[in-house]
C-alpha cells in the first residue's frame, strides 16, 4: 500500500487508528473461536473419545497388572459420566429448541388471530343477520383473506368450513333469486 501525501497511514477520517486495531479484532476473533470451542456441547464427545480410548489402553493393561484396574475403573466411569452428560446436554437442547418453536408459533398465532378471525367473525355475524333478513349474502372478507399472505395461516378445518360455506352461499343465492323471479313471474301473471 502507497502511503498517500499528508495522510497518516495509521488513522483513518476520523483520527482513529485502523491498522493498529487490525490485529487487535484478528486476535479477539481467534478467542472468540477458542470460547465456542469450549462449548461443552463440543467438548464432552472428545473428552468421552478419549477416556474410552483410556478405558482399552487400561483395560489391556491391566490384564497384564492389576495394578491398573483402578485407572480401568476410572476411565470407564469417565466416559460413562462423559456420554450421560452429552446425551443429557442433547437432550436438553432439543426440548429447549421445540420449546421455543412452540412459542413461535404461539407468538405468530396470537399476532396474526385479530387481523384473521376478527374480520371472519364480523363477516359470519353479517352473513347470519343477513340471512335472517331473507337477504342474499355473499362472503367479502374470506376471499380477500384467502389470497392474502394469511391464507398459508389460516387453520386447516376453518379454510375447509369458509370454502364449503361461499360454495353453499352461491347455490343458496342461486336458488332464491331463481325462486324469487319465479314468484314474481306467478304474481304478474295472476
Amino acid at each position: 500500500m502507497d502511503p498517500i501525501p499528508g495522510v497518516d497511514p495509521w488513522q483513518d477520517r476520523q483520527g482513529h487508528q485502523t491498522l493498529l486495531t487490525m490485529p487487535v479484532l484478528a486476535i479477539v476473533e481467534k478467542m472468540v473461536l477458542w470460547k465456542r470451542l469450549l462449548i461443552p456441547i463440543y467438548v464432552l464427545p472428545v473428552l468421552w473419545a478419549v477416556s474410552v480410548f483410556l478405558a482399552l489402553n487400561a483395560f489391556f493393561l491391566q490384564k497384564q497388572n492389576p495394578d491398573y484396574a483402578i485407572l480401568y475403573t476410572l476411565s470407564l466411569a469417565s466416559s460413562a459420566a462423559f456420554l450421560a452428560a452429552g446425551i443429557g446436554m442433547w437432550t436438553y437442547g432439543f426440548i429447549n429448541r421445540q420449546s421455543q418453536d412452540r412459542g413461535f408459533n404461539r407468538d405468530i398465532e396470537v399476532r396474526y388471530f385479530e387481523e384473521i378471525y376478527g374480520p371472519l367473525y364480523e363477516e359470519l355475524s353479517r352473513v347470519a343477520n343477513e340471512l335472517k333478513g331473507n337477504d342474499w349474502p355473499t362472503l367479502v372478507q374470506w376471499p380477500r383473506i384467502a389470497k392474502s399472505r394469511f391464507g398459508p395461516v389460516v387453520d386447516g378445518t376453518v379454510n375447509n368450513l369458509f370454502v364449503a360455506l361461499s360454495y353453499r352461499l352461491a347455490d343458496y343465492s342461486a336458488h332464491s333469486k331463481s325462486t324469487g323471479m319465479l314468484g314474481l313471474a306467478a304474481f304478474n301473471w295472476s
